[in-house]
């Protein structure tokens, strides 16, 4: 039985941007204007350090009218616009402060970031790339980059510039997990499991760390290693239903049938609507010969979803395995009006 899992590794917008002092020559008088989006400037600085993102934002606007010179205002527009995922709105800003200092690192990264947000990852390239002409030691646009890369299906360039992020900045996890998924992607789990071991390191109580580590060992023919990391993914989040679905599907595949059994019940509890997970239960339950229970499970599914073939079939299965041959015939007979093909086999399980 196989075990099917989809990690979403996000790119964590650009946590560290420094902001340049505003140089004054003491000769300059300063219009009201100018004085007021200084002041305008400072307080969105402050409620960006506070994360109020979205009340910074309207600050720096705000800064940017009085003074549309105002780079810094710009670029830390575009900053908080990230980390509010107001993207559109970042690229925009991210552009105005280009205008300004067109070969400043951060501007090209914030604009080159939040085009990968918006699924426009050719168009980010050369942004990327100039920020790291600017400032070759900039580990997020590596990072940003080999994202961007690896999104284009340009695998071999995405694994240099992701391991040059991680070269630059060991403690950056988002680099390891965007290392790990290329290597998944070429097929080669033995690479990734040494990246995601350190993602484990970095992350050593986040349960989907784990859960991935878990696969890996699992792809590798390491089922033990796998139940573990399974295992101690859901101890980090033992409301999670996958979580305990994936468990109880390891201790399937290493023959520990009884803790396989207990956690899909705990998976059924969590999710009680979810087919898939009465199905599962139920083959476990074949598997260890527990007729009745995989009868009743199956019988569960079929209420839950009466058009469902598949329940309808395994239930036809169980009764079968139980001995009961008039009782799959009826399961049969429903059958064939759904899944003509799927009755037959059923048909030929009864026959046998």
């Amino acid at each position: 039985m196989n075990i099917l899992l989809v990690f979403l590794f996000f790119m964590l917008p650009n946590s560290s941007l420094s902001y340049s002092p505003v140089s004054v020559a003491p000769v300059t008088v300063q219009s009201q204007d100018e004085k007021e989006d200084e002041k305008l400037y400072k307080k969105g600085k402050s409620l960006s350090e506070q994360k109020q993102f979205k009340e910074a934002a309207e600050a720096y606007r705000e800064a940017t009218r009085k003074n549309p010179l105002h780079f810094d205002a710009w670029v830390s527009l575009s900053y908080v616009c990230i980390e509010a995922g107001q993207y559109n709105e970042a690229v925009a800003a991210a552009e105005q402060a280009l205008k300004l200092k067109p070969d400043n690192s951060s501007a090209n990264n914030n604009l080159g970031y939040s085009l990968t947000q918006l699924g426009r990852y050719a168009e980010a390239v050369s942004f990327l790339e100039k920020s790291i002409q600017v400032n070759p030691s900039y580990y997020l646009s590596h990072n940003n980059l080999g994202f961007a890369f690896f999104k284009l299906g340009r695998n071999e360039e995405a694994i240099e510039e992701l391991k040059k992020s991680i070269s630059l900045n060991s403690n950056y996890e988002k680099s390891y997990g965007n290392l790990v998924n290329t290597y998944m992607r070429l097929g080669r789990p033995k690479d990734a499991l040494e990246y995601q071991q350190q993602v484990v390191r970095l992350k050593p109580n986040e349960s989907k760390s784990f859960a991935l580590l878990a696969v890996i060992h699992m792809n590798l023919g390491d089922r033990e290693k796998g139940a573990e990391s399974f295992g101690r993914a859901l101890e980090l989040d033992p409301t999670n239903a996958d979580a305990a679905l994936n468990y109880g599907m390891a201790n399937l595949m290493i023959g520990k049938l009884d803790i396989a059994e207990a956690n899909l019940q705990k998976a059924i509890k969590l999710k009680p609507n979810e087919i898939d997970y009465f199905i599962y239960l139920g083959r476990i339950q074949l598997q260890a010969a527990h007729y009745d229970d995989a009868i009743n499970t199956f019988r569960e599914a079929v209420h839950l979803k009466p058009e469902s073939t598949e329940a309808i079939f395994s239930l036809g299965q169980a009764l079968v395995q139980r001995g009961d041959r008039e009782a799959a015939k009826e399961q049969y007979n429903i059958l064939k009006l759904l899944n003509p093909d799927l009755a037959e086999k059923l048909l030929k399980a009864i026959e046998k």
